[in-house]
């Protein structure tokens, strides 16, 4: 290698691949050219995310009504721990998962219903296992056949039930909240 070149790696395909900056340059700009086109294609569907940001943000109340439910729940669940019970999955019910199967729609239910509702209960705690179970995400709680009984809820201050699950046909039953008898509640202005 001369002292000119020092910089530059030699290598055939250098003369191959990369002629010149002008052929580079413009490989480049049409990779970028191409990536635009295909987020505008996606964009033009009638189910695309940025359509609906409009909308969001002349009504913000709109945007999260879809948490609504998660945060009342949270709100009316008393001073205790909730306990998720769970009904209607594959793993819990091998009669359910030969009528229909199982999607990341419902993975997605379970997490999202776990995880806000956790997350507007801190600092109590959303119990659906033991304490040392570890869920990352809706494949976890699929898989959990827990069914603690009285004095296990008590050990762990549970005073509320949220049921979650699927019927036979997959759909997601509407979620229901009972408090556990004794347990002091927020609901009908207590």
């Amino acid at each position: 290698m001369g002292q000119a070149n020092y910089h530059r790696l030699e290598n055939p395909l250098n003369k191959l691949f990369f002629a010149g900056a002008k052929t580079s340059n413009l490989a480049a700009w049409a990779i970028v050219l191409l990536t635009l086109a295909q987020l505008c294609w996606l964009q033009s569907r009638p189910d695309a995310a940025l359509k609906s940001i409009p909308a969001r943000l002349k009504n913000p109340a709109a945007a999260l009504a879809p948490y609504q439910d998660y945060d009342d729940f949270a709100a009316r669940s008393g001073a205790g721990n909730v306990f998720i019970k769970l009904v209607g999955c594959p793993r819990i019910n091998p009669d359910a998962e030969a009528a229909h199967s199982f999607s990341d729609y419902h993975e997605f239910f379970l997490s999202a219903w776990y995880f806000r509702t956790a997350y507007n209960l801190y600092p109590r705690r959303a119990l659906v296992a033991p304490p040392d179970t570890i869920i990352n995400g809706g494949w976890n709680l699929m898989g959990i056949a827990f069914v603690p009984d009285q004095a296990w809820l008590a050990r762990h201050a549970v005073h509320s039930v949220l049921t979650l699950g699927f019927d036979a046909a997959g759909r997601p039953l509407a979620p229901r909240w009972e408090p556990l008898s004794g347990a002091k509640t927020k609901i009908g202005g207590d």
